[in-house]
């Protein structure tokens, strides 16, 4: 092969050159993907806390039951939200923060799962973490107030059957062949 018979081919295909460097002209002005994004597309990161729950129906019975379906609400409004805001230390209002994360209740697998993407991976897992042990522990709480509540007003019912049974019983001692007294005792 010698330079002559590259120059005829490229005397013969002159074309197909500029039409090559038109192209790569043509892909060098198209900007690279990391120039068109802006800093609010950084990148974000997500946490997940999956917690399962050892009673699944939280059954209580009276008209303060909890339902697992309900554990998400609990989550998310009212005191939990309040107390994960002062644990992280979050400066603005409750609901806010609450809006950060979904929770989620699984009824196969009975699990709670508490998901959040935010700008660093810390403070993911800081929220996500904070917001299942806030929840694990509002649920606690609530059921010991419930129980104490049931059986406070069991011992008053209790007092007040005593107290009916010692008015029989006194009235008994007067007319001991009373058959109403004797059937309400």
């Amino acid at each position: 092969m010698n330079n002559t018979a590259v120059l005829n081919g490229l005397r013969n295909r002159w074309w197909l050159v500029v039409l090559l460097i038109a192209v790569g002209a043509t892909l060098a002005a198209v900007p690279s993907p990391d120039q068109v994004g802006n800093e609010s597309e950084a990148a974000r990161y997500r946490a997940t806390h999956t917690m399962l729950l050892n009673d699944p129906t939280l059954v209580q019975t009276g008209a303060a039951a909890i339902s697992a379906n309900q554990v998400p609400l609990f989550a998310t409004t009212g005191d939990v939200p309040e107390r994960v805001k002062t644990i992280v230390g979050y400066a603005g209002n409750s609901a806010e923060l609450a809006d950060q994360i979904d929770v989620v209740f699984d009824p196969e697998t009975t699990s709670l799962t508490f998901t959040t993407t935010q700008d660093t991976p810390e403070y993911a897992v800081l929220l996500a973490d904070t917001f299942a042990d806030q929840t694990a522990a509002y649920l606690a709480e609530r059921q010991d107030t419930l129980y104490e509540s049931r059986k406070e007003a069991a011992l008053e019912r209790l007092d007040d059957l005593e107290g009916q049974l010692n008015d029989i019983t006194k009235e008994l001692g007067g007319d001991a062949e009373n058959p109403t007294l004797i059937a309400q005792r």
